[in-house]
C-alpha cells in the first residue's frame, strides 16, 4: 500500500485513503467522543469487534466511562477495552467478556450509559438470526434499527457494515462467511 508519505491524489484524496473506507455516521452535535465509534463487524466465531471512528480525532475507549455493551443478559463497561480507535480509522476488541453471543442469533447493543431502556442511550446496534431481541424496541425509537435482523452468521463468518452506510438496517450490512478485521488509520 501507499505509505504515509506518498502524494496525495489529484482530488486532495491521501494516497492511502482506500485502505480505511467510511461510513456514514449522523452526527449528534456532542463532543468526540463514542458517540461517533460505531460497530462495523462482529465476528462471533472470531471472538471480535471491528469499530470505526468517524472522526477527526483518536478515540481512547479506556477514558469512556459509563459507556457500557449490552450483551443481553450482561452489560460489560466499554472502558475495560484499553483501545484507541484512530481516527478515520478501525481498531478490532475481544468480544465483551462472559459473551454468550451466538452465530445463530443475537444482539449487540452499544449504550452512553445505563438507562437500558431509554432510546436516548442506544449509540450502535446490530441483531441477526433467530431468537429474542430483548432490546430491539429501544434500538428502533432511537433510529439506530429499522425492520427486520440480518440473517444468521455462517459458521465462521462475520457481519460487515457496508462501505458509506449508516448502519441502521440489514440492507446496510452484509453477513457472509469471511472475517476481515482493519486496524487501520488513514
Amino acid at each position: 500500500g501507499a505509505g504515509p508519505d506518498a502524494a496525495p491524489a489529484p482530488d486532495g484524496t491521501p494516497a492511502d485513503a482506500g485502505a480505511c473506507p467510511e461510513f456514514l455516521v449522523a452526527d449528534d452535535g456532542t463532543a468526540v467522543g463514542l458517540f461517533d465509534v460505531v460497530i462495523s463487524e462482529l465476528s462471533v466465531a472470531g471472538g471480535y469487534l471491528e469499530l470505526f471512528n468517524h472522526t477527526d480525532s483518536d478515540v481512547d475507549l479506556s477514558t469512556l466511562t459509563g459507556h457500557r455493551w449490552c450483551v443481553f443478559p450482561t452489560y460489560p463497561l466499554v472502558s475495560a477495552d484499553a483501545v484507541t480507535v484512530p481516527a478515520h480509522g478501525f481498531a478490532t476488541i475481544p468480544l465483551p467478556a462472559a459473551s454468550s453471543l451466538s452465530e445463530a442469533g443475537g444482539e449487540l447493543v452499544l449504550y452512553k450509559d445505563s438507562a437500558y431502556a431509554s432510546p436516548n442511550s442506544v449509540l450502535d446496534y446490530l441483531c441477526w438470526g433467530t431468537g429474542q431481541k430483548v432490546r430491539k424496541a429501544t434500538a428502533e425509537a432511537a433510529g439506530k434499527w429499522s425492520g427486520d435482523c440480518l440473517p444468521a452468521i455462517p459458521a465462521g463468518g462475520a457481519i460487515h457494515r457496508n462501505t458509506g452506510q449508516e448502519g441502521i438496517d440489514a440492507t446496510d450490512y452484509t453477513v457472509d462467511a469471511t472475517q476481515s478485521p482493519l486496524n487501520c488509520a488513514p
